[in-house]
């Protein structure tokens, strides 16, 4: 595990270094407010066919899309798209088979936003062992910031910040510039009701893991889940955290593989079974999984309909849940599909502030089209 110190005398190193900015596109910030027409309170249907499901040891049991019923010419012209997009690696797993493998699929690359999924497959798992109270408030478990909160604020409860929706706007470790420009003026809105993408949220949520369970983020990451999966790239340095002079609260950083990020994809589409042993709790998948927050405009953001547990939401027209993902700077995702019973782990690595300006990083409209052209191979 590393630390990294951000203070006055590495703005530039943060600027012009490997870090980059970590939280998404600036116009991809949207608040939502909760109101009774926006609460999604139809329950998903989940299961769409049974198929047998394997799991992958130390390696990937590989398949072709065809013995599969899987287009593989369809699969060739995904893997064109694929070639002509800004990325490291893509890797496609159905049915616990990896049919496709693109780029290098072993190579970690910073996952950016993709990290708050990660952190919250650990809140699953915790509040599984009873450690975790999602009703629990800020006031009660002693959350503060630098800029002291105020008693509303202190009211939020660890459920609001897993669907960022706490109301707090301050600054926050890892944002981007852009950030105090579109943050909400401080006590517009009471928590659990707005949601506001919202770096403070997320990063306090580390803070509140490790008060809730004793436990350091990283090490609980490679018990609890890199070690019982067997990731195969994902090793103690790949994750750091980052503080800033602004808040408290560090940011938390992870650098994983497609083929890792897959496995974690794997997890959730079994509703956190792993090859036999619940390793975290169903209840925990469906909650997460369950929009908090209906968005009035998704197809401005194709794959994001709705927002659960530090989760992206994906329903069809008629409403019912056909995915989710975690998504990341530099059109990141690890999509799963519980329509088609698949996986996809497309990562791209965002790169220094130079990447930005010179436009090399990943369009997010570019990146998701490779989800359609993927699913469309199902025959």
């Amino acid at each position: 595990m590393k630390i990294l110190i951000v203070s006055s005398m590495l703005v530039l190193t943060w600027l012009f270094g490997s870090i980059g900015l970590g939280i998404v596109r600036a116009d991809l910030v949207e608040v939502v407010r909760e109101s009774k027409t926006e609460r999604v309170v139809k329950k998903e249907s989940r299961v769409y066919q049974e198929v047998e499901m394997i799991f992958p040891d130390k390696t990937w049991k590989r398949e072709t899309p065809q013995k599969v019923g899987w287009s593989s010419e369809k699969f060739d012209k995904a893997k064109e798209y694929f070639e002509n997009l800004n990325a490291e690696s893509c890797v496609v797993i159905v049915n616990g088979r990896m049919l496709a493998s693109w780029g290098d699929e072993s190579k970690p690359v910073d996952n950016r936003s993709m990290r708050k999924f990660y952190l919250g497959s650990l809140f699953g798992i915790y509040s599984g062992r009873g450690k975790i109270d999602v009703t629990k408030t800020l006031n009660t478990i002693g959350i503060d910031e630098k800029t002291p909160l105020t008693e509303l604020e202190k009211s939020a409860t660890i459920e609001d910040l897993l669907t960022s929706s706490s109301g707090i706007y301050l600054p926050a470790a890892f944002e981007a510039p852009s950030s105090s420009k579109s943050r909400p003026d401080r006590g517009s809105n009471p928590p659990g009701k707005t949601f506001y993408y919202n770096n403070w949220d997320f990063n306090a949520l580390s803070t509140v893991f490790k008060k809730e369970t004793g436990e350091e983020l990283f090490g609980a990451f490679e018990r609890d889940i890199a070690g019982v999966l067997q990731m195969q790239d994902y090793k103690p340095d790949n994750g750091k955290y980052l503080y800033e002079k602004e808040s408290l609260h560090p940011a938390y950083i992870f650098e994983t593989s497609a083929r890792d990020d897959a496995r974690v994809g794997l997890l959730w589409l079994n509703n956190g079974q792993w090859n036999g042993q619940q390793v975290i709790p169903k209840e925990w998948i469906e909650k997460a999984t369950t929009p908090r927050f209906n968005f009035t405009n998704p197809r401005r953001f194709p794959i994001r309909d709705g927002y659960g547990y530090l989760t992206w939401i994906d329903r069809d027209a008629e409403g019912n849940l056909i995915g989710y993902s975690a998504l990341g700077n530099s059109g990141q995702f690890l999509y799963v599909s519980v329509k088609h019973n698949a996986v996809i782990a497309l990562r791209a690595d965002p790169g220094s502030i130079f990447k930005k300006w010179f436009g090399l990083r990943l369009d997010p409209s570019e990146s998701y089209r490779l989800i359609d052209l993927i699913l469309d191979a199902k025959e």
